[in-house]
């Protein structure tokens, strides 16, 4: 059996409190000292950066926080423009020793939309008026530029992708030695990790730009299914069905399906109350954390039984990088926290 044991390493009190509704988000910063978390701007707009090991704040930026992405030296954020009128992108880089956190705001061009920021925390991705722009930070210096819509990126891949417009998502290499075209009828394309993306929600397409295939995991459904985790190996492909924890395993060379759980076909068309993207899975073990009944809540095995329960009405929000700590967040008597739990002996 998969053995588990978390302890609550610590809580702190969400302030602004978020308003009923209102989502909120966290992050582990790659170098894994440091967590950051964000409310709805509505709520109170805000991204707090705490110290992983006590949960004290470093820093906090009252902005409108459109979007974060950590790094190994910290976090990049794109700032709405609120209070202050000036839309910028911020970069948040904790003083080595020194306790204390150094912040570098760039104005953000007109029109220009933060769509990721590499973990070396030194490039990021944007798109501007129908053009994909590589950007040196914090320079904003434009590196290459690819036409199309609907961008992304995937920095473990290597790669950009892109949408003409018509049915089709081009695939680029960030230093331009290769391109591949994939048609579909959808422009909607997620990573996934290691180097794979899904395409669509209506079943799940698995796509390896790189190795240049693509194969249906699960043929198209009827409503649409969450995004899969990649598993450590880089094989298998982890997901929530109808509520029950599932994997299916990949032949990455060839882009050939290994392993299919017998149920999946029928799991996939079971009514799920599981909201889109509330099943956290461990990045190295086959552990994912949900609610399977709410408001229980637990971290699970794939053969659906409990590796630790978690606090009846947590959210489970993210694990650290090497899966040694598990943030949640849930209603205490004092209101909205964010705890921090680790994994103990």
């Amino acid at each position: 059996m998969d053995d588990l044991h978390l302890e609550r390493a610590w809580g702190v009190r969400l302030e602004p409190q978020p308003r009923y509704g209102h989502s909120i988000h966290c992050w582990f910063g790659l170098e894994g000292r440091t967590i950051a978390w964000t409310v709805d701007w509505e709520a109170g707009p805000v991204v707090s950066m705490l110290a992983l090991e006590t949960g004290m704040e470093l820093h906090r930026e009252t902005v409108a926080v459109q979007r974060v992405f950590p790094t190994h030296v910290g976090f990049i954020a794109e700032d709405r423009g609120w209070p202050d009128p000036r839309p910028r992108i911020l970069g948040l880089r904790p003083r080595s020793g020194q306790g204390d956190v150094e912040v570098t705001a760039v104005d953000r061009p007109e029109g220009m939309q933060l769509i990721g920021a590499a973990p070396d925390g030194e490039h990021i991705f944007t798109w501007r008026e129908g053009i994909g722009e590589l950007r040196a930070w914090p320079s904003l210096a434009v590196l290459r530029t690819w036409p199309g819509w609907a961008p992304g990126v995937d920095w473990e891949g290597g790669y950009v992708w892109l949408s003409g417009g018509g049915r089709s998502v081009l695939f680029r290499a960030l230093d331009d030695t290769w391109s591949w075209s994939l048609g579909t009828r959808t422009g909607w394309v997620v990573p996934v990790g290691r180097g794979l993306v899904q395409v669509g929600w209506h079943g799940i397409h698995m796509v390896d730009p790189v190795r240049r295939w693509s194969v249906w995991v699960l043929p198209p459904t009827v409503r649409s299914l969450p995004p899969v985790s990649v598993a450590a190996d880089g094989h298998g492909l982890r997901v929530v069905l109808g509520g029950r924890p599932r994997r299916f395993d990949l032949d990455r060379d060839h882009g050939l399906l290994r392993a299919v759980p017998g149920d999946a076909a029928r799991l996939a068309q079971a009514p799920d109350r599981l909201p889109r993207n509330d099943a956290i899975w461990h990045p190295q073990r086959d552990l994912v954390a949900y609610a399977r009944r709410w408001p229980r809540v637990a971290v699970r095995r794939l053969d659906g039984t409990v590796a630790w329960r978690l606090p009846d009405g947590s959210t489970p929000q993210a694990w650290s990088p090497d899966g040694q700590a598990l943030a949640l967040t849930r209603q205490a008597p004092t209101g909205w926290v964010l705890e921090v739990w680790r994994a103990g002996g």
